[in-house]
């Protein structure tokens, strides 16, 4: 992981969460993230659902990226 860099975890909203808090810190409104990421806006509040348990993985990795963090899978 880059130093100073934060990473954002999936599982039962907590990445949504962490996407959303970070986009507000970075002050990038949903049209902005979604340009960003070369995606519709329609994908973006699919990934800010907390309720959305189906995120493809490349879809977190991008807005990880967008907002400078990376995103860690870990099986324990």
């Amino acid at each position: 992981m880059q130093e100073g860099a934060e990473d954002i975890q999936i599982g039962f909203g907590i990445g949504q969460t962490q996407v959303e808090e970070a986009m507000k810190h970075k002050q990038l409104s949903k049209n902005q993230m979604a340009k960003a990421m070369h995606t519709s806006l329609s994908q973006l509040d699919r990934i800010l659902d907390p309720g959305n348990k189906r995120i493809q993985l490349d879809t977190m990795i991008k807005a990880a990226h967008v907002l400078g963090r990376e995103l860690r899978i870990e099986l324990v």
